[in-house]
């Protein structure tokens, strides 16, 4: 099998709901659209290899065309062993940015920001909060992982296999969190009702207000609410965010204490992504699991990260990739560690974690982007049949490679590039 052609789209669909979303990862910034690429890998056999991964600009595929079309031009695969040495090639390219040229350059299109919010709340925070700002300030543009998945559905789809079973597959469906994605507010605990009555056990509440103990507010009352009957996750999105409000190292610990008295099933990105040493000092001081590594990018990269989180969550599209996402899944179980990776993101993405997931004896659960304010049909437009939960889990597609199929007269109509 030869691969002819490498084709590359931009699409953003929109949220669907007016006036937009309000990710709490970007405070101040209400996103009309999701930005999203999607990588196409033809062959002279007819099988085409897809995957898709989340973006904030151009980047994703300016890069591609320009760094990783060539290689794959031409290319030889008839096997899943075939893709470690193309791969091979297309992982030295993996490069990056600082997250605020992302910002600058792609964040800003197409949304509106709220940029006198956003200077009132640089000028109220702390100077000793706006110095973590490097400790944030991870890089994240030039990713090649998402082509990897696509290589994967490739020999899946020739085989006539889902890509779980080309792996080795441990179990038919896991168990998802209703993962939440703006900052907590009013009707949080209706939402989280709304998720136990449908059949969730877990759900992922998001902690981002310059006042946590607004956060922990809302948080005990949905707590109060659900009793014991469903887990509570609680992620401060402090990572990598490039946007005040920073919580300071002291406030993070604080607040990490609290939740772990409150009984939270884990706590994640409570302070910057390259902040390694109080990543660990938090972790040693609670007895609830610290979680995090969604964006961090390669195995020299995580491998540090998992000295320091007791569960580290990085993105098969966005992160490593599944060859490499395996090899850190192994890394992390040899130090019982857990991993569950990061799946915010459209239907595409979401199905190349769950492959993954599957295979993982050391990955309990799944992130499933479940908010009130984006609809499951919204966030699976690009797919002709929708990811569903059902009682709190989500089943492998029987189809072959990464077991879904693109909408393409959907990808038309949003496509930008």
């Amino acid at each position: 099998m030869i691969i002819t052609d490498v084709k590359t789209t931009l699409v953003k669909v929109p949220y669907g709901r007016p006036p937009g979303f309000r990710p709490s990862w970007l405070p101040g910034v209400i996103q009309e659209s999701y930005s999203f690429t999607i990588v196409q890998i033809f062959t002279d056999e007819g099988i085409t290899g897809i995957a898709g991964t989340t973006c904030f600009g151009d980047e994703a595929k300016v890069f591609v065309d320009r760094e990783i079309r060539p290689i794959l031009l031409n290319k030889e695969l008839e096997s899943t062993s075939g893709i470690e040495g193309i791969w091979g090639e297309i992982r030295s390219k993996a490069d990056g940015k600082p997250m605020i040229s992302m910002l600058l350059s792609g964040a800003g299109e197409g949304n509106t920001i709220d940029w006198g919010g956003i200077v009132k709340s640089v000028l109220r925070s702390p100077w000793n909060t706006l110095s973590l700002f490097s400790s944030k300030n991870i890089l994240l543009e030039d990713r090649p992982w998402f082509v990897n998945v696509a290589l994967w559905d490739l020999i899946g789809k020739k085989e006539n296999r889902p890509v779980c079973d080309l792996i080795g597959r441990k179990k038919d469906k896991i168990k998802v969190y209703a993962s939440t994605g703006e900052i907590v507010s009013s009707k949080t605990v209706e939402f989280a009702m709304k998720c136990l009555d449908e059949g969730f056990k877990t759900i992922k509440l998001r902690a981002h207000h310059a006042d946590p103990d607004k956060d922990l507010d809302v948080i005990k009352k949905v707590k109060d609410a659900v009793g014991g009957e469903m887990e509570i996750g609680v992620d401060a999105n402090q990572a990598w965010t490039v946007l005040p409000p920073f919580w300071s190292r002291k406030r993070a610990l604080e607040v990490a204490k609290s939740l772990d008295r409150m009984g939270i099933a884990w706590f994640e990105e409570p302070v910057g992504g390259k902040d390694f040493k109080m990543i660990a000092e938090i972790a040693d001081a609670v007895e609830m699991p610290i979680m995090g590594g969604e964006l961090q990018h390669g195995i020299e990269t995580l491998e540090k990260l998992l000295d320091a989180y007791d569960i580290v969550n990085p993105d098969i599209s966005m992160s490593c990739g599944i060859s490499d996402g395996i090899k850190i899944a192994e890394m992390a179980r040899k130090r019982d560690k857990l991993f569950t990776p990061h799946a915010w993101q459209l239907g595409p993405g979401i199905a190349a974690n769950l492959q993954v997931a599957c295979v993982l004896e050391n990955c309990p659960m799944l992130e499933y982007p479940y908010d009130p304010n984006w609809s499951v049909e919204q966030r699976d437009l690009l797919l002709e049949e929708s990811l569903i939960v059902e009682n709190g889990y989500l089943e492998v597609p029987k189809k072959p490679g990464l077991g879904v199929e693109i909408n393409e007269s959907i990808i038309e109509k949003y496509t930008v590039v």
